[in-house]
């Protein structure tokens, strides 16, 4: 279907822009009925879901980032791979939990590096670098994940090059 789309007369970016639309709209009403379930839930104390934070304002945008990026990251690697489960594998990776896990990683290595300088590390580095709760290095990571995977997507089909599955 896709060869199909390079033949007829849309630009590159209408193509890539309907794909990530027609993505969104298929999934955000799924999206949407889940979070306010958990949100009812919370609400009337039933439950608290794991991924919840103390303060769920700190990590919902977070995800709502990740999964508007997400698109992106996975028609790249769609295209780019032949392997449907390597490319899942990557796009989950890359896409969600390399730039949420960005921040605990980075404050993990400098309260490493500070035990063993024996020097607090709040000393070394400014708070909204290292502190675990970070948007800096999540921000960072999302921003170099999706422009790279986006420029690249739109230089393979210019240029027509994708894996084609039989």
């Amino acid at each position: 279907a896709l060869e199909l789309l390079l033949v007829t007369p849309l630009t590159v970016g209408q193509i890539i822009g309907g794909r990530v639309r027609g993505l969104w709209s298929q999934y955000l009403p799924a999206i949407v009925v889940f979070a306010a379930l958990a949100l009812v839930i919370r609400g009337l104390g039933l439950w608290m879901p794991p991924w919840w934070d103390v303060e769920p304002r700190q990590m919902w945008w977070r995800y709502i980032l990740v999964l508007a990026s997400l698109p992106v990251v996975g028609l790249f690697f769609s295209l780019r791979m032949s392997f449907q489960l390597l490319a899942t594998a990557a796009v989950v990776f890359l896409g969600a939990l390399w730039p949420l896990s960005m921040p605990g990683m980075v404050s993990y290595a400098v309260k490493r590096a500070s035990f063993h300088l024996n020097t607090p590390f709040e000393e070394m580095f400014p708070p909204f670098l290292v502190a675990e709760t970070s948007s800096f290095w999540f921000l960072l990571t999302l921003a170099l994940v999706v422009g790279l995977c986006g420029y690249q997507l739109q230089r393979d089909l210019a240029r027509r090059n994708f894996v084609l599955r039989s």
